[in-house]
């Protein structure tokens, strides 16, 4: 069968190219030929536009804004766009392209896949949120989507009502939290928690696309999507206490400069991926890289900013993978984090993403057939 695979493929995230590679590589597994139309506007080729300062500000105060933002953006392409040609490099080896437009799908796909990550939240999607809702693929075609996220929290007001119009669009729906299934079976629609696609894979799987850039000595590994003051001198008296180096690599630094100079810098996918599977233990404040390090079995902490922890998208996972006490504020005490460490995974959460990594292909099927 050949698909469409419409997700924000593009996006200089790890996660968000890792979920994409992730569904791509089960779909293909599965015996489908797979592409990614490339239409949307979340790119990492935004990231290197200059700082521009506000207009409505006294002329010498922006002038003085203008060149203090021009030094900005110099650093900003001195280091990062060898970091953005790192994400443009893997999806040239990894994914394949089209550039068909959402009216023209019909002329060369027989069904159209939306997923995952947060394709339904307007506040994030934009102006891209009706290409994720099927609204201007080619009427007649197929849609379904694979765990398929709202966020923390289901839409309300007009972005509700603009999800829900466009449901009757698709024939199956699956989404990655169970509240946004809740919000959906509300109204009216059938819709199944279906995993995130990263949990589709191995860890076999993952090493295929990773770069080998890990310390040789023993460390424990920081990820955030942005630089955390907090997550830092964690990690750091972690790695102390420990006897172990540390290696922290906040993802979006693009117009932040005023950073300790051991932090790492320019992590991508195929490093994100070497780096969490060599690693003692793992902190984080993020999704994918909570996701990624239960799939390689990493004693971790996975840090929330929630007003509700449980209610989060790591405590979703985290609890249906059994291990929600991996969960805490980025207030708790380094004494209990080095604690939560000291405590190995347990061979029943292997047991359970096996069996979510079944179920989520199971259905992918029934739905293709």
């Amino acid at each position: 069968m050949r698909i469409a695979l419409l997700t924000i493929h593009r996006a200089p995230n790890c996660g968000a190219m890792l979920q994409a590679w992730a569904l791509m590589r089960a779909l293909q597994q599965m015996g489908h030929e797979v592409e990614f139309p490339d239409c949307n506007h979340i790119d990492y080729r935004d990231r290197t536009k200059p700082f521009l300062p506000d207009p409505t500000l006294p002329p010498l105060k922006r002038l003085h804004r203008a060149l203090k933002n021009g030094l900005r953006n110099w650093k900003a392409r001195k280091i990062f766009l060898p970091t953005m040609e790192r994400f443009a490099s893997f999806v040239r080896q990894h994914m394949t392209e089209s550039s068909l437009r959402p009216p023209e799908f019909a002329t060369r796909y027989d069904v159209v896949v939306v997923g995952s990550d947060q394709l339904w939240n307007e506040g994030i999607m934009g102006d891209d949120t009706d290409l994720f809702l099927g609204t201007t693929v080619s009427p007649g075609l197929r849609i379904i989507s694979y765990g398929t996220s709202f966020g923390d929290n289901p839409p309300t007001g007009p972005a509700a009502e603009r999800v829900l119009r466009a449901m009757p669009r698709f024939a199956a729906i699956g989404v990655r939290e169970s509240r946004g299934a809740d919000f959906l079976k509300a109204s009216g629609f059938e819709a199944k928690v279906t995993s995130d696609p990263t949990l589709l894979l191995t860890p076999a799987d993952y090493l295929t696309v990773a770069s080998p850039v890990h310390p040789t000595e023993r460390y424990v590994y920081a990820y955030s999507v942005f630089f955390d003051t907090r997550l830092l001198e964690l990690t750091r008296e972690v790695a102390r206490r420990r006897g172990l180096r540390y290696v922290y690599t906040p993802l979006s630094q693009y117009t932040s400069y005023g950073m300790p100079k051991d932090i790492e810098y320019g992590v991508t996918p195929d490093r994100f991926v070497d780096l969490i599977a060599h690693a003692e233990c793992v902190l984080t404040d993020s999704f994918h890289g909570t996701a990624l390090s239960l799939i390689f079995g990493k004693p971790l902490v996975s840090f929330c900013r929630a007003a509700v922890m449980a209610h989060s998208r790591q405590g979703e996972l985290l609890r249906a993978l059994g291990c929600l006490d991996r969960q805490m504020r980025l207030d708790a005490s380094p004494d209990a984090v080095l604690e939560l460490l000291a405590k190995p995974l347990s061979p029943e959460v292997g047991e359970r993403i096996a069996a979510v990594r079944a179920e989520g292909r199971q259905w992918l099927a029934e739905q293709l057939t």
